[in-house]
Formats: structure tokens, sequence, C-alpha cells
């Protein structure tokens, strides 16, 4: 097959470099093993949606061919349903017909039998697998994300182990088994310079989609490398372990890296070349709406406060939102209708619409979490009670004489109760069983999956929403819930901290300096030769630690070692001849005594004082005792200073009380020359902390019939109260009439209002 394509070409074509197209299956294995052989003879290499994989399984029509019973095979080829059956667009008649046309032939199916049954399909992807390992010729992968039979991920696996240029074409555009064929105007305008040799990079142009109206134009096509893929599956295992920031979509939120691909990626229609979640949201929902779901009745609100009874409102409250049947309050003697007083506020009334199936179903919705602290509260008094209780109880063994023993059990029995769980309880969370990898279903091993009650979930440890995040799927947290907290204090660190210990540091340290050692011009590859780079590593080592021992020499022979031991003929010489005599009290009485001075500097006197700062203290504040001066960088003054502060004290106290003496004397003059000197207020009429006022008892007499009278007069034949003007020729009022207003004043807190009345005690007991 190989030798029948290259005398086809060299018929063609001559010794001229050729442009390579190739797609779909065996033919176009055959002819990438040509290009193998050729090299020279190729130009440039462009392959189509074709196997390359050593995993890629042929297509069913193709394993029809490969069955072990002969009267299974196909007798004929259907190149219409061949090539149909791949295409992302229904085919139309006429085409479908000139696909079929050269199978038409039973010459051709026949071939078509012939080559399928020669074909060991495995070991020629096993040879195009290898022949590719070195390739250097500009080559590129292009395949269409709709193919029913290939996926992108087999192009990725083929260049996972590879070392060469090609790259990787993923198109926007919806494309199938037969990119070319299936929407040639979304390809050729890049793909025919690139062949044609007038460029040598694979520009990205415009690309196409297909609608009702036609090929309109999409997004760009990108071109994505080996290594381009390499880095991006590792920085995707960065952010699922949480070394790395995880990735944001068009709004700013951050996309859970362990979301799958088909879920982030939005389809093809939508022209998005970033990951994003905005298709999966609701696309109703208006701008700037609220979620309904997380809204609730404004309980206790109110929106309207009355002063006087509404028709319509009430009859016992006075409230408008309700009648008097759906009333709330304790039913009133006298309602709002009849007294106008006390006239209850306007209930909000609120109208939710909520259509999510969750929020109808949420039965916690409008729950306001402060309820809980009731209950908290009930739960530690009853505790304390319990406690009181035992202590109790403990008292009573020790008084009857049960001895300590019996007491102490009683107290470690009721700790154990509380704090501690039984063995057979526990034995259910120290290991659990998984079936993993098992046919039928069999353990494969134990592992610590629970955590024991006593334990604090590590996801409790920091409730703040920006701290380490919790994947509740693997129950892990890799970095440090509490950072700033002291290491010595921690119960957990995040479970990176066990990644970070053995022989990690040493790891990490060999990495760097294998960094640093190709940025400054060192030809290393740890990846390539880590052999080399342990031994270059343990030599820098080895150099590093001797230098430093020759410049720790030097310098001890330079300076000498203060911790060093001095010798014991210099220990001799401290003793001195000197004599110093002590009473039993430790105070010198004869001599004077050498004091061990510090390593800071004494009595160092500046600026002419004889006494150090802060020798003297006077008013929270510290100075000289020579001078009395505060001020640490003050010239001393000596005694005359001390007397000219105590001068400025005394003087400024003098001026204060002139001061004030002056504001009681202006003040003074004000109430002399004020207009309301001599008047008197008529506290005898008003007042009720005067003196008692001699009442003529026939005037009060007189004042409680008028007052009666008037009463009577202000209401009508109907019962209800007239107009009452202000009378301004009665506005003077005297001391009897103040009287017999107190006496006829209704007192509601008065028990026997309603027994003078004739009426009931309201639940009173009269003695």
């Amino acid at each position: 097959m190989v030798a029948a394509l290259d005398a086809f070409v060299a018929q063609t074509c001559g010794q001229q470099p050729v442009a390579l197209v190739v797609q779909g299956y065996v033919l176009s294995q055959y002819a990438l093993l040509w290009a193998q052989q050729n090299e020279r003879k190729v130009a440039r290499l462009l392959i189509l949606n074709t196997p390359l994989s050593t995993n890629s399984k042929l297509r069913p029509e193709l394993a029809a061919y490969k069955t072990p019973l002969a009267f299974m095979r196909p007798k004929t080829f259907d190149g219409m349903m061949f090539n149909a059956t791949g295409s992302a667009y229904v085919m139309e008649g006429r085409v479908a017909e000139a696909y079929a046309r050269p199978y038409a032939d039973p010459a051709a199916s026949a071939a078509v039998a012939s080559v399928m049954e020669k074909c060991d399909y495995g070991k020629l992807l096993k040879k195009v697998n290898e022949g590719f390992m070195t390739w250097k010729k500009p080559s590129v992968l292009m395949f269409g994300g709709s193919d029913p039979f290939l996926s992108v991920a087999s192009a990725f696996e083929f260049l996972e182990d590879k070392r060469t240029n090609m790259k990787i074409i993923s198109a926007a555009a919806k494309l199938g088994h037969c990119p070319q064929e299936d929407f040639a105007e979304a390809l050729h305008e890049t793909m025919l310079p690139w062949l044609a040799g007038t460029t040598d990079e694979w520009t990205s142009g415009k690309t196409m989609k297909m609608t009702k109206y036609g090929g309109v134009e999409s997004s760009v096509m990108s071109a994505v490398t080996a290594d381009e893929r390499r880095r991006q599956k590792e920085l995707d295992e960065a952010r699922k372990a949480g070394l790395a920031p995880a990735e944001k979509d068009e709004d700013g939120k951050e996309i859970n890296p362990h979301i799958p691909q088909y879920m982030t990626s939005a389809p093809w229609y939508l022209n998005k070349d970033k990951p994003t979640l905005q298709h999966q949201r609701n696309w109703n929902k208006k701008e700037g709406e609220d979620d309904p779901s997380l809204r609730w009745y404004d309980r206790g609100a109110k929106v309207f406060q009355a002063t006087k009874w509404r028709k319509g409102s009430c009859e016992n409250c006075g409230s408008m939102t309700h009648v008097t049947k759906d009333c709330l309050e304790r039913p009133r003697n006298k309602g709002a209708k009849y007294t106008n007083k006390n006239i209850a506020a306007d209930d909000k009334i609120e109208e939710l619409k909520i259509t999510g199936f969750d929020a109808k179903r949420d039965r916690w919705n409008g729950y306001d979490p402060k309820e809980y602290s009731k209950i908290i509260d009930r739960h530690e008094q009853l505790e304390s009670i319990r406690k009181e209780l035992k202590q109790k109880e403990l008292a009573q063994e020790l008084y009857h004489g049960k001895g300590g023993e019996a007491a102490a059990a009683v107290a470690s029995a009721a700790d154990d109760d509380d704090a501690k769980i039984r063995e057979e309880e526990d034995a259910g969370f120290s290991e659990v069983k998984k079936r993993v990898r098992t046919v039928a279903g069999g353990s494969t091993g134990s592992v610590r999956n629970l955590r024991i009650r006593e334990d604090t979930a590590k996801y409790l440890l920091n409730l703040d929403v920006n701290s380490a995040h919790y994947d509740p799927k693997t129950r892990s947290m890799r970095e440090d819930p509490t950072p700033d907290k002291p290491l010595d204090k921690k119960t957990y660190a995040g479970d990176n901290f066990v990644r970070k210990s053995g022989d990690y540091h040493a790891w990490q340290e060999l990495q760097i300096h294998a960094m640093t050692a190709f940025e400054k011009g060192a030809d290393v590859n740890i990846m390539a030769n880590p052999s080399l780079v342990e031994k270059m590593y343990q030599q820098f080592k080895a150099k590093k630690d001797s230098l430093a021992a020759a410049t720790k020499q030097d310098v001890l022979q330079k300076y000498g070692n203060a911790a060093e031991k001095p010798p014991e003929e210099l220990a001799l010489l401290t003793g001195t001849e000197k004599y110093v005599e002590y009473d039993r009290m430790g105070r010198v009485v004869r001599g004077q005594e050498n004091r061990a001075r510090s390593r800071y500097e004494e009595d160092v006197y500046l600026n002419n004082h004889t006494s150090v700062f802060g020798s003297w203290w006077h008013d929270g504040s510290w100075g000289y005792a020579c001078c009395h001066q505060t001020l640490k960088n003050s010239y001393c003054t000596g005694r005359a200073g001390e007397r000219a502060a105590v001068e400025v004290a005394a003087q400024m106290v003098a001026n204060m009380e002139a001061k004030a003496k002056e504001a009681d004397e202006l003040l003074q003059k004000r109430r002399e020359e004020s207009k309301l000197n001599g008047h008197k207020p008529h506290v005898d009429v008003w007042g009720s902390e005067t003196a008692e006022v001699e009442l003529d008892a026939t005037k009060v007499k007189e004042a409680v019939q008028r007052l009666e009278k008037a009463e009577r007069e202000a209401v009508d034949d109907e019962g209800k109260r007239k107009y009452n003007p202000a009378d301004s020729a009665n506005a003077a009022v005297t001391p009897e009439e103040m009287e017999a207003w107190r006496m006829k004043r209704s007192r509601a807190d008065d028990p026997m209002q309603m027994l003078q009345k004739g009426g009931a005690s309201n639940g009173y007991d009269l003695l």
C-alpha cells in the first residue's frame, strides 16, 4: 500500500515536495507511514479527524470486516451511509449519491474487503505512533468536536509523549468526521494559505457557524500545542488540590475546579471561548431582580399609625389590615371604635411569588437563626441545674459517710456519661470498609473516613467564608484554616501539612537549586538527568559548608568568642585586695562596695543635669530631680527652675480662679438686669408640690356642679359629644375649679372607681 502511494506521488508530482492532507481510517494511516518514510517529499502535513492513538477502534462499518465468521462479513460497501453517519449536518440527496457512485461497481466493494482482511489495524497504529516521535515538518492536527467516532482527547493522547512541532486545532464551528466536507466555509480561509506555503504559522482567522440563514461568522479557532496542553492539565490539578486560585467566569465568580468540563464548556452556538456557568443559570431572570426564594415576610413591620378610628378598620384595636373577628389583641372593655384611644398600627401586607421547586418546599424559609439562642439558653440552664443536683448528691454521699472513693466514682461516672462514648460505639468510627475496584463488590481495605464525636470538624475551625476551602466530597481541607494561630496551639494545620513532611523540604531545596543553576547558565535539567543534579547539589552543599566554616573561623580569630569559657589564669585576676565589711542585714559597714555595672550606659548626665531623666515623677510625667524639668532634651536650670515651675503652677491656678469669679459676677449681673425679677408663677393653681392652700368648700361644691353641667351639655341627644370651643372669658382658673377638676377626672388605675359607680371590681379583692 505504501509503495503504491509512493508511485502515485512520483507520477503526479515528481520530486517536488507536496502538502499532504489525510482524513479517516486505514488509508490515512498508510499515508502517514509513507510520510514517515519520505519525509523530504512532504512540505506540510494536515491531519483531519484521523485516529492516531493506539487505543483507537475501527468504525462499526469497517470492524464488521474483521469478524471471524466469513458469512457475517458485509457483501457490499455502502458509501452513502458511511459518509452520512459521520457528518454533523443533514446531507443532501445529490451529495449522498455522489459519495455512493464510486462504490456502485462490485470491484470496489471487493477491494475494500480485501484491504480490511489483510490490515492489522493495531500494528498499523503502533507503527504510526512510533514514527512520529521526532517529526520535524510543519504539521497541524484539526479535529471536529462533533465527530461521533473520534474525540479531541485522542489527539492529545497521541501528542502526550511526542517531542514534535505539531499543533492541534480545536475549531469553534460545529464539525463532524469530515470537517472539509461538513463546513468548508469555516476552514478554507485559514487552511488554504497554510497549505500553499504563504505563511508558516497557522493564523487564527475568523470561523463560521451554521444557522438557518447559512454560514455566519463566529468565534476564533484556537491552536493548542502539546506543551500548552500539559501546562493546562497541571494547572487544573493544582486547582483541584487547592494550590492555585480557582478560575473565574465572566461575572467574576469562582468556578469549582471539580465541576466537569462538559458543564463548564458552553455550547458552540453561544460563542463563549472561556469556561463559564452562565449557560447553566436562569436566563429569564431580569437584571437587579432579587432571588424570590431568599425573600420572606417582614414580620412585625408597621406601615401607618392612625390617631383615630377609621371606617372599615378593626373595632377592637383600630388597625385597618384586619377585621374584628381576626384581631389578635385582647378584647377591650370598650373598643377603639368608641374610645379613639390606643389605635393599633397597620400591619405590612406582602404577597410573595415563590415559583422555585426548592423554595416552595423549604420548611426553613423565613426562620430567624436568633431564635435558636433561646434553645441554647434553655439547655445551659438545664445543664447548670443538673450539675447542681450532682453536687448535692455528692455532698449527701460524703455526709452519710460512704467514703471519698464512692463519691469520686459517682463524679467520674457523671463526667464519663457526658463526654465519652462506649467502646462498641467508638468501634464504628475507627475504620470504614470501602468497596473499591472489585467485581464482586468485596472490600479492598479499611480507611479512617469518619471522625469521633470528641473531634471538632475541620470545617468548623474557621467560620470565615474566605478561609481554607473544604471539599465535602473527599472530606479534605488542603490549606491551613487558622494560619494566624501559633503552631503549638494548633490541632489541625491542613492536609498539605502532611505532604510537606519527611523528605519534602530536601526535594524542594533540590528543585530550587536546579532552577537557580539553570538561570545562571548551567546546563542542568532535573527532569532529564536527575542523578547529575543530585550530585551537583551535594558538591554545592559541601563547598558551602566549608566556606561558612572558614568564614566563621576568621571572624573568631579576629574578634574572639564571647561564649567561650575564659581560662583559669584570667579568672584569678578578677580578685581584689579591697576590703569591704557587711553587717547581718547585708549593709556595708566598712569600705566601699563594687557594684556590677550593666551593659548599658549609666550615670550619664546630659545638658548640665546632675540627675538622670526619670528620677522625678509629678502629675503623670517623668522628669529630672535636679530641676523638675519634664522635657528630656531641656537644659538644667537648677533650683531656680524648680522655683519657677512652682510659681507657674500657682499662677495658672490663680488665673483659673479669677476667670471663674469673673464668670460668676457676669451671671449675677444678668440675673439682676433680667425682666423676670419679681415674677411669681401661679403654682398655687397648677402646681402640686406647693404648700397647702385653704379652699372654700362652698366654692368647690359650686365648681363641681358647674363642671357636671358642662359635661351634660357637651353631649347631644344621640350620645355624641358636641363641639366645645375654648372660652377666652373663662381662661383664668381658680383654685376651687382646679380642685373640682381633680375630683372629677377619670383614674383608670383606681380600683375603687368602678365600685363607686356601682360596677364590678374588675378582679380586685376589696378588703
